[in-house]
């Protein structure tokens, strides 16, 4: 499922923001991740799936942070910023929850499956 706040963010800016940031922004282990998604292993593809520019557009846009956490709550397994932002994606062991979760999103959410 997707979720849009309502507002969009300039790549530029968020970008601008991740320089101003970048030293105290976690690194991305990209190799875990890679591995995890490799073999299989989706609790370890949750656990380091990341998107390096997500601290510095929450920091213009504190709404990022809320929507995902509202996808957890809503039962979501992951949930991260898209790009460079301002959209949030949450990802569902099953599609009746995610269907679920979706109507308590009152037409912001788009409700996609993976192939």
């Amino acid at each position: 499922m997707i979720v849009h706040p309502g507002a969009g963010l300039s790549t530029r800016e968020v970008y601008s923001k991740w320089d101003e940031m970048s030293a105290s922004i976690p690194r991305v282990d990209i190799d875990r991740a890679q591995r995890a998604l490799e073999t299989g292993d989706t609790d370890a593809m949750f656990k380091y799936a990341k998107n390096a520019l997500e601290p510095a557009a929450t920091a213009l846009m504190p709404q990022i942070a809320a929507l995902k956490d509202e996808l957890m709550r809503a039962g979501a397994k992951l949930s991260l910023m898209t790009g460079s932002g301002s959209a949030v994606f949450g990802v569902f062991d099953d599609a009746l929850t995610a269907k679920k979760a979706a109507a308590a999103f009152d037409g912001r959410a788009i409700l996609t499956r993976t192939m």
